[in-house]
C-alpha cells in the first residue's frame, strides 16, 4: 500500500512539474489579445493541444478571458474582443496626406552666436530633442512661426514652454538669447510642425465611411518619434514613377496628390497606423469582402491590392511566409514574400508608398503591409487586420 500511494504522490508531483514546465515555456507565446465572432470560439494552434479553446461568455464588445492549461489551469488573461460578422471595403487606393502636428516637436537643437559667445537658452533651460511644445505663457502654440514670434517678443525675459515628454507634462522657463548677427532673439530650437507624403488606404467601413491606413504610424524623419496628430486631411492622388527597390534602396512610389481635391479627414495618428473618414462618394460604389482575424491566417498563398501606377489598385500575388500569432509585435505580425512576377519587374518587391496595402487570403481582409526588408526589397512584413481595427472602433466616439 505505501509503495502503491508513494507512486500516486510521486506521479501527481511529476505530473505538476509539468505542467508548470510546459505553462512556463509556452505563456509567453499566447497572444495579449484575441477577437472572434460572435458565436465562434479561439483555440491557440501550438502544435500540441495544450490549450483549451476560447469562447464567447457576453454579447459583443470587449471582455477579460483567460489561456488554460489543458482547459482546466490559468496560465494567462487575454483581451477578448468579440464582434458580428465583418464586411468591409478593401482599400489599395494611393492617397494624399496632409498632417498638421498638436503643438510643435522639438527636432533638433542649434547654438545661438551672442555678444558674449554661444549659448543654447532651450537646451540649458531643460529642453530637449523629441520634446513637443504645446503652450507659450498659456497661450497655445500651433505652428513654428508662432513660437519663433513668441521668442523675439520676449526681449530676452524668461518664457514659459509647456511641454510633453513622454506620457508627462512639464512647464519649462526659457530665456532666448540676443543673436550677434541679426539682434532677435532666440532660444536655439529646430521644431517641426506638419509633414506631407502619399499612402495607401488599407480598409473602409462602408456603414460610416472610417478607414484605417498606412498600417505604422507617420513619424518624424528626425526623431523617429510618432508625430501627435492635431488636423489632417487626405486628398486625392496619383502615381506616376516608381524607382525600383535593389537590395539596400527599398525603391519608391512617386506621385502627385491634389490639393483641391480633399477626399476626407484624419483624426488619429498610432502606431498601427492613421485613421480617419471619407467622403461617401469616395467610397460608395465599392464592393466589401469578409474580414479575417489572426486564426484564419494561414501561411501560404494570399494577395495584396496595391496600386504602382494612377490610381487604381490591382491584385498581386504574395506567399505569407510565416505568420506570428502571439501578435507581441504591433506591425510585424506576418512575414510576406512577393511573388508575382509583374510586381517584382516594375518595382522590385515592396516600395515605400505601398504601406497599408490591403492583404487578402481565402476571399478575407487579413491585415496589411507595413515594412519592406531593406536588403531583401521582395520581403516585407504586415499587420493583422485586428490591430488595426480598434483604432476604427474607438473612431465612433472619438469624431
Amino acid at each position: 500500500m505505501r509503495l502503491l500511494r508513494r507512486r500516486k504522490v510521486r506521479s501527481l508531483v511529476l505530473l505538476g512539474m509539468l505542467s508548470l514546465g510546459i505553462g512556463a515555456y509556452s505563456v509567453s507565446g499566447l497572444p495579449d489579445g484575441v477577437w472572434i465572432n460572435e458565436g465562434s470560439q479561439y483555440t491557440f494552434d501550438d502544435g500540441l493541444n495544450l490549450f483549451g479553446p476560447i469562447e464567447q461568455t457576453a454579447g459583443a464588445g470587449t471582455s477579460e478571458a483567460s489561456f488554460r492549461l489543458f482547459g482546466v489551469v490559468p496560465l494567462k488573461k487575454v483581451n477578448l474582443t468579440v464582434t458580428k460578422p465583418m464586411e468591409l471595403i478593401p482599400g489599395g487606393y494611393p492617397t494624399g496626406i496632409r498632417f498638421v502636428t498638436d503643438g510643435v516637436m522639438v527636432v533638433g537643437m542649434g547654438n545661438v552666436e551672442t555678444a558674449d559667445g554661444l549659448k543654447n537658452p532651450a537646451y540649458d533651460a531643460g529642453v530637449r530633442v523629441k520634446d513637443i511644445i504645446l503652450k507659450v505663457n498659456g497661450k497655445k502654440v500651433g505652428s513654428s512661426k508662432e513660437l519663433g514670434e513668441h521668442f523675439r517678443a520676449s526681449g530676452g525675459k524668461a518664457v514659459t514652454l509647456t511641454v510633453k515628454r513622454n506620457n508627462a507634462t512639464i512647464k519649462i522657463q526659457v530665456s532666448p538669447a540676443k543673436s550677434a548677427q541679426d539682434g532677435l532673439y532666440r532660444a536655439g530650437l529646430w521644431v517641426r510642425d506638419s509633414t506631407a507624403g502619399i499612402g495607401t488606404i488599407t480598409y473602409i467601413d462602408p456603414a460610416t465611411g472610417r478607414f484605417g491606413a498606412l498600417g505604422h504610424g507617420i513619424s518624424d524623419i528626425d526623431t523617429g518619434e510618432i508625430m501627435p496628430l492635431s488636423t489632417g486631411s487626405v486628398l486625392k492622388a496619383v502615381i506616376i514613377d516608381i524607382r525600383k527597390g535593389v537590395s539596400g534602396d527599398p525603391g519608391e512610389l512617386k506621385g502627385i496628390f491634389m490639393e483641391t481635391e480633399n477626399t476626407g479627414r484624419l483624426y488619429k495618428n498610432t502606431e498601427e497606423g492613421i485613421y480617419g473618414q471619407l467622403n461617401e462618394g469616395f467610397y460608395k460604389s465599392l464592393k466589401t469582402v469578409k474580414v479575417g482575424y489572426k486564426q484564419d491566417v494561414t501561411e501560404g498563398e494570399a494577395v495584396i491590392l496595391s496600386c504602382i501606377d494612377g490610381s487604381q489598385p490591382k491584385v498581386y500575388k504574395i506567399e505569407i511566409v510565416r505568420a506570428y500569432k502571439s501578435g507581441h509585435e504591433k506591425t510585424k505580425n506576418m512575414l510576406i514574400r512577393v511573388t508575382d512576377s509583374e510586381l517584382l519587374q516594375k518595382t522590385g518587391g515592396i516600395v515605400q508608398g505601398m504601406s497599408g496595402s490591403p492583404i487578402l487570403q481565402n476571399g478575407k481582409l487579413i491585415g496589411a503591409v507595413t515594412h519592406v526588408l531593406v536588403n531583401d526589397p521582395a520581403r516585407g512584413y504586415g499587420i493583422f487586420i485586428e490591430n488595426m481595427l480598434q483604432h476604427t472602433a474607438e473612431l465612433k466616439t472619438a469624431a
